[in-house]
């Protein structure tokens, strides 16, 4: 997987390996891949893991160069990445709808790993003691989304009064994203009665009419964009909405998560 060459570990053996030194070694490339020191750059799977709740299939793993250069000489490919995952340590593996997902005992904190990159290009060695919290009010509603955690790190982990569902992110999301469209409503009602969140979150998104409009002048371009930098000790998200010019009225939306990983 091209998208995942930052994170391949080195050569191959011109030796044909056995199954048993082959699911070793392919244990020692899945720890790789789920490492902080793969995780801090490898931008592929920090986002795959975001989105997965931590956790990724199985399948995708398959594709990457490397594990199938591992297994090369077993038609499955799957179930020797599942016996090495298995073997592990520091990985764990979970089953679901007939799927196979591989995830970190302890997840993966981007936030953390991004500053523990900053303190070791300072030279300085303690840099878990030195990972910042959040600060004062959060001003967010018990059961709300928690912004941090969708961002990549919640520095509460389980004492975080908010909700960690990446499912209801990726609703808040696709609702916000396409205000208009009934699909993205129905979902986002459909995941709050699922969870059991106050249904006050499950209010539909609506475009923005700009209070402007009558007093309009001519303008010298076509678009422009507003961009809300959400975030406190760091910014974690880029909301942006693109407005005609001409018109002032909104024609699209753009949104992404983000945290510090240098």
């Amino acid at each position: 997987s091209a998208a995942s060459a930052a994170g391949e570990r080195g050569g191959s053996s011109d030796t044909q390996p056995s199954r048993e030194s082959a699911v070793r070694e392919m244990m020692r490339q899945l720890e790789w891949y789920f490492s902080n020191n793969n995780l801090d750059g490898d931008k592929f799977m920090q986002r795959a893991l975001v989105m997965g709740d931590g956790y990724l299939e199985v399948g995708v793993l398959s594709t990457f160069t490397r594990v199938q250069l591992i297994a090369r000489r077993f038609p499955d490919i799957d179930k020797v990445v599942m016996e090495a995952a298995a073997k592990s340590e520091f990985l764990d593996t979970f089953f679901d709808s007939g799927r196979f997902y591989i995830a970190r005992k302890r997840p993966f904190a981007a936030r953390e790993a991004g500053i523990a990159s900053q303190l070791r290009a300072r030279g300085e060695r303690s840099a878990a003691a030195k990972v910042p919290s959040r600060r004062g009010s959060t001003g967010e509603e018990r059961g709300g989304p928690c912004k941090y955690f969708y961002a990549g790190y919640c520095d509460r982990g389980k004492r975080c009064p908010l909700n960690h569902s990446m499912e209801f992110a990726r609703a808040l999301e696709e609702n916000w994203l396409e205000p208009e469209s009934p699909f993205g409503a129905r979902m986002l009602r459909e995941v709050v009665a699922q969870l059991r969140i106050n249904p006050k979150f499950a209010t539909p998104a609506r475009r923005v009419v700009s209070e402007y409009q009558a007093k309009l002048k001519q303008q010298n371009f076509k678009y422009f964009a507003v961009l809300d930098l959400e975030g406190r000790d760091e910014i974690i998200e880029f909301p942006v909405l693109v407005f005609d010019a001409s018109t002032m009225t909104e024609v699209g939306r753009f949104h992404r998560w983000v945290g510090p990983v240098e």
